[in-house]
């Protein structure tokens, strides 16, 4: 049997969307590593820290430890706002040039929702809702085609389903100009 071949997953949205809880959830499922950058900021020591040198750091020791796993041949899950092209750009360079496919989902909730979860402390995200206006104001969704996933919306094992329905190899259908037979292949 063939080792699947590795992915790099990616989980955008803006602070209080749930991109933590689903992604524990994901890779846990899918028994792959996750990183955040509010989880790696804490490792750091760096908790409370959100000027630009230290954002960019935070950002590069995720980098180095998605490209650990990707190497090893082992697919990760990565969740982050990386609500500017320039915050993705370094992880799609990596998958081009590992030749790994990358793989978006952008969580989405309701305003309301993102204000009343944000109101209470989180156990990595120090985010609050005037953080999350900031953000917001800046953020841009990813220009690729990505899943969507409303999570104010749909039960976090419904999203999870969702989200492996998406990642999991599609069959192509391929039509051979010879002799008109079909052929299903699975695509990356």
């Amino acid at each position: 049997m063939t080792k699947p071949r590795p992915q790099l997953i990616l989980i955008t949205g803006l602070p209080g969307t749930g991109k933590s809880t689903f992604a524990r959830a994901l890779a846990q499922a899918m028994d792959i590593p996750h990183y955040n950058t509010d989880g790696l900021r804490n490792a750091l020591g760096l908790r409370g820290k959100y000027d630009p040198a230290t954002k960019e750091m935070v950002y590069a020791k995720l980098l180095e430890r998605t490209s650990q796993h990707l190497q090893d041949g082992q697919s990760v899950v990565v969740d982050a706002t990386f609500f500017s092209p320039n915050l993705r750009q370094p992880f799609i360079e990596l998958a081009n040039s590992l030749e790994v496919p990358s793989r978006w989902i952008e969580l989405e909730a309701a305003e309301d929702v993102i204000r009343n979860r944000v109101s209470f402390q989180r156990p990595d995200s120090e985010a609050d809702f005037s953080v999350y206006l900031k953000i917001r104001d800046q953020y841009s969704p990813p220009s690729c085609p990505h899943l969507v996933l409303q999570s104010d919306r749909l039960m976090l094992a419904d999203m999870v389903r969702r989200a492996m329905s998406y990642l999991s190899p599609k069959p192509k259908l391929f039509i051979s100009s010879t002799n008109m037979d079909f052929h299903y292949a699975a695509t990356s």
